[in-house]
């Protein structure tokens, strides 16, 4: 939330802090020369110290001149998305390298962001580590490169660079990634305006007026990740994000709240601020309270697991039908090879398709063709539509669990929801190793169905 305005703490010259980051900067302005609450204490600094005297500051000198510091902020960066990566990959979806990439960058760009936030609280609480102030920088700022490179992978690995596929919706509640592409904008106007040079260039006012937009540009954020797929966080890696948006967004409520009390905050402060509270209940009644009271006011309980079902399975199929239910999927409906490319084929294997969660009907078949092997499905293949479906050639009969995939080849994203359709497999898999085609919903880690391969 918004704070006072306060007179920024220069560090020593010989103390010339590193420059990394994006860091929140508090919105809301008090009389110069004023202190915040606490009382005599130096508020959470935003600007880096002034240009060098007799010049103006050069694009990333900072950096260069606390490069040690560089590096070791980026190495625990890297180390940090490591483990959200190796969690992802080892655990929630094994050799799911897309999906994992996908989740790691996604979870630690915003854990970032919401630990940049969390330091103003720090601060204001703990003034006498207000010299730190340049590590929230450095969050914000790898905190925006993280969000790049889960943009880079979602597109790479579930939208196959359709851009236009991202705006299928133009109802944020319906469609959170738009949520997401109104944040990225703000968090890119404050990355490219967290160095000295940027401070030099623009002056304090005009810097510290652009960078209290990152309190819209994290709203926007929390709602894309508690809106795009809620299962994805119900586990240590999304407990913890959950935990540092609920320690920021409360510690910059409780400062808001104190300087408006102790009338420190100016009206453009407070303006922003009460803005700011609105668009948080406005958006959590229309993405939260709204979809429950038309469910009902009461929700039912969820049936108990079948015998031999996977609970933890079991609520993540739930969870998928919850978000069907509720979204407008986009329909698959990419252009199939043509039957030029099939002449001469021999079907190798064939079964049909097996229901698990949803009606699938139609057959599989492992055929080869123009020296190449193929995945393709009958004209009399259907399936209803589902979330980010992916075909996989796996080696169990029978692949009914999430682990199955494992050991799997990714042939590609589901084509259409009905009739014929091929997917190549790559020259150097060993085709006599798997035994089964599966669909798989990548989104919610959800077998989806399943073809058994019978050589004929």
């Amino acid at each position: 939330m918004p704070e006072e305005e306060e007179q920024d703490p220069q560090p020593a010259p010989q103390e010339t802090p590193p420059e990394p980051a994006p860091a929140p900067q508090e919105p809301g302005s008090a009389p110069a020369g004023q202190p915040a609450p606490p009382a005599p204490a130096p508020a959470a600094p935003a600007p880096p110290a002034p240009a060098p005297a007799g010049g103006h500051e050069k694009p990333f000198a900072g950096a260069r001149r606390s490069w040690k510091f560089v590096l070791k902020f980026l190495a625990f960066s890297l180390v940090f998305w490591g483990l959200e990566f190796a969690y992802q990959w080892y655990v929630l979806i094994p050799g799911e390298v897309g999906g994992a990439l996908v989740r790691s960058f996604a979870l630690a760009g915003a854990t970032f962001f919401g630990l940049a936030l969390c330091s103003s609280a720090v601060f204001r609480w703990k003034p006498r580590w207000v010299k730190y102030w340049y590590v929230r920088r450095s969050l914000g700022v790898m905190g925006f490169v993280f969000i790049i490179l889960h943009f880079v992978s979602t597109q790479q690995f579930l939208f196959n660079w359709d851009l236009p596929a991202l705006f299928w919706s133009l109802d944020p509640f319906q469609n959170p990634v738009l949520f997401g592409l109104a944040a990225m904008p703000i968090f890119f106007l404050l990355a490219i305006t967290s160095f000295d040079w940027a401070v030099d260039k623009l002056g304090q006012r005009k810097w510290k007026a652009i960078h209290r937009l990152v309190y819209f540009g994290y709203l926007f954020s929390v709602f894309h990740f508690l809106l795009i797929n809620p299962a994805l966080l119900l586990n240590p890696a999304g407990y913890l994000l959950l935990a540092v948006t609920a320690l920021a967004v409360g510690g910059d409520l409780y400062w808001f709240i104190r300087t408006v009390v102790a009338k420190k905050s100016s009206k453009l402060g407070i303006a922003v601020g009460v803005l700011v509270i609105l668009l948080w209940l406005v958006f959590g009644y229309l993405g939260f309270v709204a979809p429950a009271l038309q469910a009902g006011a009461a929700p039912q309980a969820p049936a108990p697991p079948e015998p031999g079902v996977d609970p933890e399975l079991q609520e993540d199929v739930e969870a998928m039908q919850r978000f069907m239910e509720r979204n407008e999927l986009p329909v698959p409906n990419a252009t199939l090879p043509g039957e030029r490319d099939f002449q001469g084929e021999r079907v190798a294997a064939q079964g049909q398709f097996q229901n698990l969660h949803y009606q699938t009907a139609g057959t599989a078949s492992l055929t080869q063709a123009n020296g190449s092997w193929y995945v393709v499905f009958g004209e009399d293949f259907a399936t209803p539509n589902g979330p980010d479906l992916v075909v996989y050639l796996t080696p169990n009969q029978e692949p009914t669990q999430r682990e199955d995939i494992g050991e799997g080849i990714v042939l590609g994203d589901l084509r259409a929801l009905e009739g014929r359709q091929a997917y190549p497999i790559p020259r150097d898999v060993n085709v006599s190793l798997f035994h089964s085609v599966t669909i798989h919903c990548r989104a919610f880690n959800v077998p989806w169905s399943y073809a058994p391969l019978e050589a004929v």
